[in-house]
């Protein structure tokens, strides 16, 4: 019995020892081969319709769905790299903007230098329109990445635009939504963060690079991204759905994964949803989504069976 305790003892250390965090790292890319950025700081890339995706490895992130999708160069929609320094006001044409002023250090601190990675969300493409996938087949397990809005968005909710009104009804939401994917693509999980709102009153929005809690969206063959506001029209989301990102991470093991959860976050509430999507304060008999809410704003959704 000793003998046996030892050796899974001493398996379970060197699982432990092998397990590994794996940031997404823009100074390493493979397509394209180089970062080349132009006279409005995204890099050259961004309208080319060759490009389905970028890879930084073992990341890939969807670029342009197919080729004339960027209607001659154009268009484009997916994720693109960025190293703009523009933080006020403006419209479309600042589009590339991340208004923290920059990308962020390994301190955390901001450098207009320092690339980041820019999303826009194409509400058509669904699923398809922000996807994160592995270049070598493997899964991982979530643990989350630093977000923040871009100036474009953030001021269209702030303020007057042409394409919507400013957030200042009670319960306006601007948001990002994490869905993780197994291998036959169905979902492991959910995370949200509210990037823009107001509430009680006031106006407020992510300003500074912000830790996004990814974990429940638990181990995945790939992540995408879709975003909702609550201020829509005849044809979808009016907010402009653009987010920036930096240092996706994931793990190999899940124990590196949930032991860097903030400790301090503090739950408002859980809720309980059954397949008919009736809510509950108490599980349903059978298969439960159960909705954790936090006192940040962030909520979190797992798929559990009771």
């Amino acid at each position: 019995m000793k003998k046996t305790f030892t050796l899974i003892a001493a398996l379970c250390m060197a699982a432990s020892a092998w397990a590994a965090d794996i940031v997404l790292d823009l100074s390493n890319p493979v397509i394209p081969e180089t970062l080349n950025f132009g006279e409005n700081e995204f890099i050259n890339e961004t309208y080319d319709d060759t490009y389905e995706w970028f890879e930084f490895p073992p990341f890939l992130l969807s670029h342009i769905h197919g080729e004339g999708s960027s209607w001659g160069g154009a268009y484009w929609d997916g994720f693109t790299v960025c190293k703009s320094d523009y933080n006020a006001t403006g419209g479309l044409e600042h589009q590339w903007s991340n208004i923290a002023g920059g990308g962020m250090n390994a301190d955390g601190s901001v450098n207009p230098e320092q690339p980041y990675m820019l999303c826009y969300w194409g509400e058509f493409y669904g699923p398809e329109g922000a996807k994160v996938m592995f270049d070598d087949g493997n899964t991982y397990f979530v643990k989350g990445m630093y977000v923040n809005n871009t100036a474009y968005a953030y001021y269209c909710c702030a303020d007057e635009n042409s394409f919507g009104r400013p957030f200042n009804q009670e319960g306006d939401y601007f948001k990002l939504i994490a869905h993780g994917v197994d291998e036959t693509g169905a979902e492991t999980g959910t995370a949200e963060i509210e990037l823009c709102g107001f509430h009680n009153g006031q106006f407020s929005g992510i300003t500074d690079w912000t830790w996004f809690d990814m974990s429940a969206l638990g181990q995945v063959s790939g992540i995408f991204f879709t975003m909702d506001s609550s201020d829509k029209g005849n044809y979808g989301i009016n907010t402009p759905t653009y987010f920036v990102m930096d240092k996706l991470t994931v793990s190999t093991s899940i124990s590196t994964a949930v032991n860097d959860v903030d400790v301090n976050k503090q739950v408002a509430g859980v809720k309980y949803v059954n397949m008919a999507g009736i809510e509950s304060s108490k599980p349903f008999d059978g298969v439960n989504i159960v909705v954790t809410t936090y006192t940040d704003g962030t909520k979190a959704s797992t798929k559990v069976i009771k």
